[in-house]
């Protein structure tokens, strides 16, 4: 992977982190709702309100929606129109995703809940990239 592609996959992952505190951060402000989906319909609601959404000077957040339980972040590489190394930084960015999923205790959410999250990426000129998702491990 050269420097430019690392320097991408680094922020996407810098931001992973933080979205899913945000996320928590979101989830206690709004409060408990009465079911599962509707309080990940909420949240993604309120999130998808703020976009678009820079997270960093390459990755913007265009949209979150929560469709069957399932939680999905879209996003556009904002610097890149195409990528030499796609599935190096597909795998590279879903190994990080799944590591903080399992481990972080942000994530506890939706560990619990067994949420599955979507995340999809396109380039700046608004064609596909790559999209993976994640599942909670049992």
């Amino acid at each position: 992977m050269n420097f430019g592609n690392k320097k991408i996959v680094v922020q996407v992952i810098i931001f992973v982190a933080t979205f899913s505190v945000a996320f928590f951060v979101t989830k206690v402000v709004l409060g408990k709702m009465n079911s599962q989906n509707g309080e990940l319909v909420e949240t993604a609601e309120q999130l998808d309100k703020k976009c678009p959404l820079m997270i960093d000077s390459e990755t913007r957040l265009d949209s979150v929606k929560s469709v069957d339980g399932n939680f999905n972040y879209f996003y556009t590489l904002v610097n890149v129109d195409k990528m030499d190394n796609m599935e190096d930084a597909k795998a590279f960015l879903t190994k990080n995703a799944q590591t903080n999923l399992d481990t972080a205790s942000t994530m506890k959410i939706y560990r619990e809940n067994n949420v599955n999250l979507g995340y999809f990426y396109k380039n700046r000129r608004g064609q596909k990239l790559f999209e993976f998702t994640i599942k909670p491990k049992k």
